[in-house]
């Protein structure tokens, strides 16, 4: 996919994509550009896991939006609330 989308705006990871813009009118040039690039490679997306116009997503454990990027809250409970080791074999479980 990346060879498809060798564009400096538009950011895939494996099956994912991350548009980002400043401004509606970029993004809507911008989504034109790589829907245009799918339509091209032959490639579909999944509307059910499809977010438009978003001012925050997450991504790949990140949150993206105008303030920077975030570690998802939600990944830092999960590691936080994680038993402590009392072994060897529980400390390689939770690395």
């Amino acid at each position: 996919m990346e060879e498809i989308y060798e564009d400096e705006d538009i950011n895939p990871y494996f099956d994912d994509i991350a548009l980002g813009s400043s401004t509606v009118e970029e993004h809507c040039k911008l989504l034109r550009r790589t829907l245009l690039k799918a339509r091209k490679a032959n490639l579909k997306f999944n509307v059910l896991k499809t977010q438009l116009s978003q001012t925050s997503v997450n991504y790949l454990g990140h949150v993206l939006s105008d303030e920077g990027i975030k570690p998802d809250t939600k990944k830092n409970r999960a590691i936080e609330e994680f038993a402590t080791p009392n072994c060897k074999e529980d400390l390689q479980r939770f690395i």
